[in-house]
């Protein structure tokens, strides 16, 4: 599953950046994250629900939760919590390449597509990503543009 780490890169006109307390640990998150790390699962899940219920709005969470769950391969809870994290911080450039990219895990193409639209100055590997999943929705004018 990996921790989220927030990427750098330039934001849009557009962004909305979110405040550093939206990504930051907190001991319900790291506790789900070591459950997950040692491979209980559902324990794992759980505490990642109670963390994402306390603090709704932090980001980090969200996407974390959204992973673990997608790794369990339940993707309508997956989806929800990328939603939130959507919702929440999809405009800000140090999130969205995270959202996009698990939106693609969960077979949301469209939906990584629009958060990979987000980012100003789309690096080099995301462009490859993002071409990808133009071409996987049958975008192939974009994909070859990308």
């Amino acid at each position: 599953m990996g921790v989220f780490v927030p990427s750098v890169y330039p934001m849009a006109e557009h962004a909305t950046p979110i405040s550093a307390q939206q990504l930051k640990d907190f001991g319900e998150l790291v506790a789900a994250r070591t459950a997950w790390g040692r491979g209980d699962l559902d324990t794992a899940l759980s505490m990642f629900a109670k963390a994402t219920a306390l603090r709704p709005t932090n980001v980090k969470a969200l996407l974390e939760a959204a992973r673990a769950f997608g790794g369990r391969h339940e993707i309508a809870a997956a989806e929800r919590y990328l939603d939130q994290a959507t919702e929440i911080a999809g405009s800000d450039p140090r999130v969205a390449p995270a959202i996009a990219q698990s939106y693609a895990r969960i077979f949301r193409p469209e939906r990584a597509i629009e958060a990979y639209e987000h980012i100003a100055d789309l690096p080099p590997p995301l462009q490859g990503e993002l071409a990808t999943l133009y071409e996987q929705v049958g975008r192939l004018d974009e994909a070859l543009a990308a």
